[in-house]
């Protein structure tokens, strides 16, 4: 059986945070520059209407899979464990089998639940006709890639586990630059308008798929065909519901967020299109900076899920130092850099004068968003890499209780900057209430070290 790593694990530095989290951070970096291009080919258009379709297509979309990024975040919490544990490759690859196994499951239902599914989400979100229709057209096309985005969570989990940053760069970058090149080839070439941006991101997911194969099988040091070969013993129901139940609480944290973004939609529609698509530009700036500043979430889901799994308190401690003082330091410079490019990156993307002047009386919201996020993404990756699972669900649910409240008096009171209130308090209170919950975490890592 290959060894991937040791239990003489070296002394967590800065410099290690960063060579685990740069590659994560441009990676990261790749998809939500995907979801701009894609958003920018539109805004071209001039159509008001074609981008509030897309922008409520994109958010039901991620409501739909996101809600089973618990694929990504368990499988690399556990992969994490298991290499601190073990530092043995046969356990990853069960890990990943049965998640592929739960994709694939969930993919199917997906696809024959999505009329009614696509139904219902375009009456929550209350958009006008034309929007609607848009957002059937899309939504219609991206269930066809619906099993291989999930897959691919799988490989970004399990490679984030292990480490491999590097290949995890190149496997989403891959991903997005085919994304951006297909899209804009029936855009721009076959006029296929926002049907061509969801083809571009159904084939470009294919791709990604087939890809992972061999970048997985690399980093585990074994070949396309050992893959295959895997024991049945892995499918095992014992096994399987185990990982289901050790995902329920991972899901419940993900299905109240992606809601409560997907909210936050539902309240700019009810400003208008116009209003619609001003909040779909700026929160661009929200899926850039999170995903930049994912990339030392990562590193903080890898060193604390690593030392967890060996059971050292001494270093998840140092893990959780350095991994939160580096994610701070990285996030006032992108709020600084936000603030400066905020005019420009509006002329680019609001061509709709309206839109550009609604965009603009929000801007400086938008501008705070990564320095406030910040430790939201940070203390996640720490739980994540804990798989502290019943935690993480109390937490969510004390979050959306409080959020969902707070949002419906802000925004009968202030309007639009009401909802602007909204996003910056639900991240706050991802932070506050995770930290609270963190002395219980602690306490089972000294139960473990007794």
């Amino acid at each position: 059986m290959n060894m991937l790593s040791s239990h003489n694990t070296p002394k967590i530095t800065f410099r290690r945070i960063f060579i685990i989290a740069i590659p994560v951070l441009l990676a990261n970096l790749a998809m939500p520059i995907q979801g701009l291009v894609d958003t920018a080919i539109i805004a071209q258009m001039g159509q008001a209407a074609s981008l509030a379709g897309l922008g409520i297509a994109v958010q039901m979309m991620t409501v739909l899979l996101a809600s089973f990024n618990f694929l990504q975040y368990a499988s690399s919490g556990l992969t994490a464990q298991h290499l601190g544990a073990t530092g043995l490759s046969g356990g990853v690859l069960a890990i990943a089998w049965r998640a592929w196994l739960i994709a694939a499951l969930i993919a199917a239902m997906l696809w024959l639940a999505q009329i009614p599914l696509v139904q219902l989400g375009l009456m929550l979100f209350s958009a006008s006709q034309t929007a609607s229709d848009i957002a059937k057209e899309y939504l219609g096309i991206r269930f066809f890639g619906a099993f291989a985005e999930l897959a691919n969570y799988v490989f970004v989990g399990v490679l984030a586990g292990m480490g491999r940053t590097r290949q995890l760069l190149l496997l989403q970058s891959t991903i997005a630059l085919l994304n951006i090149a297909i899209s804009i080839l029936l855009v721009k070439f076959a006029h296929l308008g926002v049907a061509g941006v969801a083809w571009g991101t159904v084939l470009a997911q294919w791709l990604g798929v087939l890809m992972g194969l061999f970048v997985f099988a690399n980093s585990l040091g074994i070949s396309i065909k050992e893959i295959w070969q895997i024991n049945i013993q892995v499918f095992e129901k014992s096994k399987l519901f185990s990982l289901l139940r050790l995902n329920k609480d991972i899901f419940i944290r993900t299905i109240l967020l992606t809601l409560s973004f997907a909210w936050l939609t539902k309240l700019g529609a009810m400003h208008g299109d116009a209003a619609l698509s001003a909040n779909i530009i700026l929160l661009q700036i929200l899926s850039l900076s999170a995903y930049a500043l994912d990339g030392l979430a990562v590193a903080a889901e890898t060193l604390c899920g690593q030392a967890f799994g060996q059971k050292n308190r001494s270093l998840f401690l140092l893990a959780l130092r350095r991994t939160g003082i580096s994610i701070m330091a990285i996030a006032a410079l992108l709020s600084v850099g936000w603030l400066l490019a905020m005019p420009s990156y509006l002329d680019m993307m609001a061509k709709d004068p309206v839109v550009h002047a609604i965009a603009t009386r929000h801007s400086l919201f938008a501008s705070l968003l990564p320095i406030v996020g910040a430790l939201a993404y940070w203390i996640d990756g720490v739980y994540f890499g804990m798989t502290a699972g019943k935690q993480i669900r109390q937490a969510a649910m004390i979050v959306a209780v409080i959020y969902f409240l707070a949002s419906v008096i802000l925004h009968t009171n202030f309007g639009m900057m009401g909802i602007w209130l909204s996003v910056l308090l639900l991240l706050a209170l991802r932070f506050v209430v995770l930290a609270c919950f963190l002395p219980s975490a602690l306490n089972t890592l000294e139960t473990q070290d007794e």
